[in-house]
């Protein structure tokens, strides 16, 4: 019972390193995106 607890927490802790490190590369992404779009708005104007 008490494994099956820590291996239950171990995959919580997981999932929310994965979602913490995709949700950190979709802002950076987005960031560089807005960045760009930015830049060639400027060259536009």
């Amino acid at each position: 019972m008490f494994f099956l607890f820590i291996k239950q927490g171990k995959s919580i802790a997981i999932s929310l390193h994965f979602a913490i490190a995709i949700i950190v590369i979709l802002t950076y992404l987005n960031n560089g995106i807005l960045k760009r779009m930015a830049k060639e708005t400027h060259k536009f104007v």
